[in-house]
């Protein structure tokens, strides 16, 4: 063999190398899985440098309080994209008109402008339109103090600017979601029922249109946010079984699967990950004292609902919170019924599979508080303790490590 021929060798051997070899799975970051990484990672892992290790762990961060809204109940948080918004909610016996915007990359606070806001409530409705901060309904505080009012703000100017154009029966923790030009505002509670009415309600020309009650499913009334599938408005869970998706171009629903979707439960919470709508947890719809930590989720291509793994799942609890990072639901807090709750987890939906989130330096066990996605860290603000209303907090950072 000349000494061409032996180049010729060695770039075919060059060239060829790994040729059959299979080709590396990928996570979500992009970075293969498994030993080398040839096998999918158990959970809890990632493939670093070719072997299995430990996921980066999570890690808590204070909230300042200086300057923090008085609001700690039954408040409806918004991510602007810079700031998180919360306003409103109940402190000491009182419905609160004030609010604040939370900028965690400075850990400050910028209190709300209270001309022209509307009066102060809990459990209301609430949507961010990409430039307006959208209010409607709720409850103020003392007998049969069901608001069917709202107000817009927008954080760049400082302004609110009263009423909304939007009348039907529901008050009192209205289904609301955002269909990228619309809000959709539809249920609630007045007193009497939850009505399955509503509206799609149009924040710049301040009109709303009547959305239909023909197929929809039964109404409820926990401020339970509706995801936007990118083609309809999502309505499940919130003490019934199934539910429905609502199509604002053909004001028309679409009843959907009712089977293996979870056992009607109250103060249950949903988020929708980008395909799926994942609901956890809950209080029996019939027995009070009945709580739950078992969930599913559910497939709107498919029409199909799958339970979520209960190993290493966070214990039964209602009155929680959850976010969607973008890969993983984040759970925290709650109530069982003799306990507040101060821990939490992270649920993996294409694995299937939970992992416990650090309680060192969580904000004290707590309900009915609220939370918020920040792109990079969940924001745990307000809620109630076994005595008192609470103003205070913490964020949690996922992946510290990253």
């Amino acid at each position: 063999m000349d000494s061409l021929s032996r180049w010729e060798s060695v770039v075919i051997l060059v060239l060829c190398s790994g040729c059959w070899s299979e080709p590396a799975l990928l996570q979500r970051d992009g970075g293969p899985m498994g030993d080398a990484c040839g096998r999918e990672c158990p959970s809890g892992t990632e493939c670093s440098s070719g072997v299995c290790a430990p996921l980066p762990s999570g890690c808590w961060r204070p909230v300042s309080s200086i300057g923090a809204p008085g609001g700690s109940v039954g408040v409806t948080p918004v991510w602007t994209g810079s700031e998180a918004i919360f306003w409103g909610g109940q402190l000491l016996a009182s419905a609160i008109a004030t609010g604040g915007r939370y900028d965690p990359a400075q850990d400050r606070w910028t209190p709300m402008s209270t001309d022209g806001a509307p009066s102060g409530r809990t459990v209301y409705g609430a949507v961010w339109t990409g430039s307006l901060f959208v209010v409607y309904g709720g409850y103020g505080y003392g007998p049969n103090s069901f608001l069917y009012d709202g107000g817009r703000y927008d954080p760049t100017t400082d302004r609110w600017t009263r009423g909304v154009a939007i009348s039907y029966r529901g008050a009192s923790g209205p289904v609301t979601g955002w269909t990228g030009s619309r809000m959709f505002v539809w249920s609630g509670g007045n007193g009497v029922d939850t009505p399955p009415l509503g509206v799609l309600y149009d924040p710049v020309a301040n009109e709303s249109t009547s959305v239909t009650r023909v197929g929809a499913p039964p109404g409820r009334s926990q401020a339970w946010p509706a995801p936007w599938t990118g083609t309809g408005v999502l309505v499940a869970g919130g003490g019934y079984a199934g539910g429905g998706i609502f199509d604002p171009v053909k004001n028309s629903w679409t009843p959907i699967a009712s089977i293996g979707s979870p056992t009607p439960r109250s103060f249950d919470f949903g988020v929708w990950t980008g395909s799926s709508l994942v609901l956890w947890g809950g209080q029996d719809a019939i027995n009070p004292a009945l709580f739950y930590g078992t969930g599913a989720m559910y497939d709107p291509t498919s029409d199909r609902w799958s339970t979520t793994s209960t190993a290493r799942a966070p214990s039964v609890r209602a009155h929680h919170c959850m976010v969607w990072t973008g890969s993983r639901v984040l759970v925290w807090g709650g109530a069982n019924g003799s306990a507040l709750l101060g821990d939490g987890a992270e649920f993996d939906p294409l694995r299937n599979a939970w992992s416990p989130m650090p309680a060192e330096g969580a904000p004290a066990p707590r309900s009915r508080h609220a939370c918020v996605w920040t792109g990079r860290e969940m924001i745990v603000w307000g809620g109630r303790s076994a005595d008192s209303d609470l103003t205070d907090g913490a964020r949690y950072v996922p992946r510290c490590g990253r």
